[in-house]
């Protein structure tokens, strides 16, 4: 999934960090955004609204995907109403990409052609709650390697870990299958493993 969403992501409007994450300016060069809890969803509310540009397979997955949150969370999702500042806003642009956590105003998790799936809707909601790709946690080393030798270069930052200050494991184990890991061939040049695990 992570692989077809790169080939999705066509750089031009946005320039996309780990494949399909848009970065604020600032960002870029702090790169911390979900360690404040600031960048979190206060009580677990997000309020929300589907752009009218959205197939309707779009918003039937967008649907699916706040169900199964809230059935496995904490979290909930309202429609926006006039009194909520910040918001999710789903759209329909090229590309399937989102910011990480809540940025402040009208923030988009963008679903164009080819997004509208089950699984690429989850991942790139999740990346708006606050989470980054799950090879990207500072303790990643331990449980997976890197095979350098086998990604071509402009994709080895594709592999960027967070470091401790920027974001938290808030000390759930290592998901091998979360959504939101990469496979263990993605941005391969040689269609070999660029991640291989190094602990069960």
């Amino acid at each position: 999934m992570e692989l077809f969403i790169k080939w999705l992501n066509v750089p031009g409007r946005f320039e996309f960090f780990e494949g399909d994450i848009v970065l604020k300016s600032a960002a870029r060069t702090k790169r911390a955004i979900i360690r404040p809890i600031s960048k979190l969803w206060k009580f677990g509310i997000v309020p929300y609204v589907l752009d009218s540009s959205l197939t309707t397979s779009a918003k039937r997955y967008i649907g699916a995907a706040i169900r199964s949150f809230e059935r496995k969370t904490c979290i909930r999702f309202i429609p926006k109403s006039k009194e909520h500042v910040d918001y999710i806003m789903f759209i329909n642009q090229p590309g399937c990409w989102s910011y990480v956590g809540k940025q402040g105003g009208e923030q988009h998790v963008s679903l164009g052609a080819g997004c509208d799936n089950f699984g690429t809707v989850l991942h790139e909601t999740a990346h708006a709650l606050g989470f980054w790709h799950e090879q990207s946690r500072p303790d990643r080393d331990t449980f997976v390697k890197l095979i350098k030798k086998n990604i071509p270069s402009r994709f080895l930052s594709q592999f960027g870990k967070r470091d401790s200050e920027e974001s938290s494991t808030r000390g759930y184990a290592y998901d091998y299958d979360s959504i939101m890991h990469y496979g263990e061939r993605y941005f391969s040049s040689n269609n070999r493993a660029t991640l291989k695990v190094s602990a069960l």
